[in-house]
């Protein structure tokens, strides 16, 4: 298995979208359609948060994507969501394309992730058996290559990281359960939260103060971003 030959994969995938903006082509990313459209999908879309994919810089992202008004429940989607979602999505789809270069391409933007403290800590947050499976699976090239063999399974694409939810595709309705804090910029941020994201929802809320208190509240107080989403 070279891992060498994950770039050139990277940038086959990449040239095999036509150009799109970004709302649209998300928009695709959910679609049933075969692995590699998905994450040829996928990574277009990362692509265009990380110009020329390069994924250890995805702590740095930061800033808002805005939403044509009507067009969604949130006025601007959070850059740093956005390559999150991504990620989440290409992953299993590289997997299941099942060849070599796809099989390390997966890692690595697992890796980017996982490198990144606040996007490993929400990972975490959102499964942490699925999370200590993939670096498990993705940190030893032995189990990479008996993934590749069919020798061991990939985790269920259907929990807690793999199903990830459009941002923003939900009614304008305060967020209930567990959120990801993400800061004024958009970032995921576990120290300084302004917005919380309910991944499994989609809903972004800012998060309000509680009896007086300074520091952000749990979801319980959090309100619909709406048009302060953009701080």
């Amino acid at each position: 298995m070279k891992k060498d030959e994950a770039p050139g994969l990277y940038q086959e995938l990449l040239e095999s979208v036509d150009f799109q903006d970004v709302l649209s082509l998300r928009n695709e990313l959910w679609k049933d359609t075969s692995p590699e459209k998905r994450a040829s999908r996928a990574i277009s879309l990362l692509d265009a948060m990380i110009p020329g994919g390069d994924i250890p810089q995805l702590h740095l992202i930061e800033g808002f994507v805005p939403v044509p008004e009507g067009k969604g429940a949130a006025v601007m989607l959070p850059k740093q969501v956005l390559a999150m979602e991504a990620s989440l999505l290409a992953i299993p789809a590289l997997v299941e394309m099942n060849e070599p270069s796809s099989l390390w391409l997966a890692q690595s933007i697992f890796q980017g992730l996982k490198n990144a403290y606040d996007l490993k800590l929400a990972l975490e947050t959102m499964d942490p058996q699925e999370y200590s499976e993939l670096n498990s699976l993705f940190t030893q090239s032995r189990e990479l290559y008996r993934l590749y063999q069919g020798k061991v399974e990939f985790p269920s694409f259907k929990t807690g990281l793999f199903d990830v939810v459009a941002v923003g595709s939900q009614d304008n309705n305060v967020i209930q359960g567990e959120v990801i804090p993400l800061d004024s910029n958009g970032r995921i941020s576990f120290t300084n939260g302004s917005y919380g994201w309910e991944w499994y929802s989609g809903k972004i809320a800012r998060l309000t103060s509680v009896s007086g208190n300074t520091s952000d509240s749990s979801s319980d107080g959090g309100t619909e971003a709406g048009g302060d989403c953009g701080g």
